[in-house]
């Protein structure tokens, strides 16, 4: 018998994140999203902070009872310990549990017997029997690593009901066994960091809810450039610059740059709670001792850190959304995040003798040296 029941479940787990009086309509965000209700399955991916809960939330609100061609969010946030075949089935029923109660209780059943087909097939044939269309949010799907969870999702998503929709959540890339299908078939609806970045006007309209911070024109382009339109980073400096006692006088650029570095302590504890610290061990290293390059190239990387699957690392770190990005003029060609960096390069700095630096810069010095430039 598996130890868990519906019970047991967290109720935060089965509720989306309330909305914000300090939030600004993102219009152009929302209509990417829109033809959500028409793809059987929605996967949207960003790092840490980009806002990916708040959408779905706010799409969800919308759809509150009552509203025209309402479907009912089945909200379900995942962590660590769902990455288990049973406990996800769990949590799957609990969630469903307001919507298609007497499924969800057979399902539990089925569980409790370790029937898990079984427990699936309840879900699904009470899904088909709803008397109102469903939307299945699944919120922090990275932490589903296990190939035999995933395919479970998979199954859950190809076999649902035509009044079923899904929606996934998550800061690494979506595993083929999930989208490949429906991508083929035209079910998916994909958005990525890119539809999320923050525009001028945007930053604007939200430093605007910060008292005592009224930025210029060039103060808010160097946040662009230096966040990147990274949400967290653009809400944190603004907090930063907000906290000034007595502030109440225009922000200049140098005003922003100075609230943008590694050293911005709520820039720095948010960073490291929410990337540094879910890294293994052999990736935080090889990054923090990237971190003093401009740009990565598996090559370069490989001369600096001495490691051999340095071209595989820079992928897994692209794929787990870990704030890098491939330079489109040259394929091979990676960036940290410039907060991102400024992080490494002053945790690289406390761990490493001045001695021990000077000959990461040499090493890499001497791999340009060697190509000409």
């Amino acid at each position: 018998m598996h130890p868990a029941t519906i019970a047991t479940v967290l109720s935060t787990k089965l509720k989306p994140p309330g909305l914000l009086s300090s939030q600004i309509e993102r219009r152009p965000l929302m209509a990417q999203l829109a033809g959500w209700n028409t793809h059987r399955l929605t996967v949207i991916t960003a790092p840490a902070g980009y806002g990916k809960s708040t959408l779905a939330a706010q799409s969800a609100h919308v759809m509150a009872p009552g509203a025209a061609g309402e479907f009912r969010v089945a909200w379900l946030t995942l962590d660590a310990a769902d990455d288990d075949s049973a406990q996800l089935l769990v949590c799957l029923a609990a969630t469903l549990a307001a919507v298609v109660p007497a499924a969800a209780a057979a399902a539990a059943t089925a569980i409790n017997q370790n029937s898990l087909p079984a427990a699936l097939n309840s879900l699904l044939l009470g899904l088909e029997q709803a008397s109102v269309p469903v939307l299945v949010v699944l919120d922090d799907f990275h932490h589903i690593r296990t190939s035999a969870v995933q395919q479970l999702v998979a199954s859950a998503v190809e076999r649902s009901p035509a009044s079923c929709r899904w929606m996934v959540l998550t800061r690494h890339a979506p595993p083929a066994k999930l989208i490949g299908k429906l991508r083929v078939q035209g079910q998916l609806l994909e958005l990525n960091v890119d539809a999320f970045r923050l525009s001028p006007a945007e930053i604007g309209a939200l430093a605007a809810r910060f008292d005592g911070v009224d930025l210029d024109a060039t103060a808010i382009d160097l946040l662009v450039q230096r966040t990147q339109g990274w949400i967290a980073g653009v809400h944190l400096a603004l907090l930063s610059l907000h906290r000034l006692a007595g502030s109440t006088t225009s922000r200049t650029a140098q005003d922003v740059l100075g609230h943008l570095r590694g050293g911005n302590r709520l820039l720095a504890e948010y960073l490291t709670a929410e990337v540094l610290t879910g890294m293994s061990d052999s990736l935080r290293t090889f990054l923090l001792q990237c971190s003093i390059l401009d740009r990565l190239h598996p090559d370069l990387c490989r001369a600096v850190t001495g490691r051999e699957d340095s071209a595989f690392l820079l992928e897994q770190a692209l794929a787990e959304q870990l704030f890098i990005r491939v330079l489109a003029v040259e394929d091979e060609w990676y960036e940290l995040h410039h907060l991102f960096r400024d992080l490494l390069q002053r945790n690289l700095r406390l761990q490493l003798s001045p001695a021990q630096l000077q000959l990461l810069y040499r090493t890499a010095a001497n791999w340009y040296i060697a190509r000409g430039d």
